[in-house]
């Protein structure tokens, strides 16, 4: 009886690491978004027509800008071009599904917590 409870014990922290990794990947895209946010403001103020492009590992890449709108992936490989306020409202859209999304994680991982706590005292209470 207590070693099934000490591998139910196991199964729950395996969960609780879970949650936690899915938590954390919530908050690296929350934070992610938010950047993204920062930057379309800053290329909605901005009245020059020159921008530098991370191509990735810190390269840059200097560009012309023809006109201020953004091609948006909007699903299942539709792309669509849209102005600078119209990408804010779907990213603020997207920032509150993801909000929603770590708040049942969060809720999850409580109630898990909780459920390990009851059954570690039942577990010290054999010892």
């Amino acid at each position: 009886m207590e070693q099934a409870l000490v591998n139910h014990l196991q199964r729950m922290e395996a969960d609780m690491s879970y949650l936690q990794e899915q938590f954390n990947l919530f908050e690296q895209t929350m934070h992610e978004m938010k950047i993204l946010l920062e930057s379309l403001n800053e290329l909605e103020k901005n009245n020059s027509q020159e921008l530098l492009v991370n191509i990735g590992r810190r390269l840059y890449v200097p560009v012309s800008l023809k006109e201020k709108s953004i091609i948006v992936d909007v699903g299942k490989n539709t792309f669509v071009k849209k102005n600078i306020p119209e990408t804010k409202k779907i990213i603020d859209e997207q920032l509150i599904n993801l909000m929603k999304g770590k708040g049942q994680i969060m809720e999850q991982m409580n109630a898990l917590h909780e459920e390990i706590e009851q059954l570690l005292n039942i577990i010290e209470s054999f010892e």
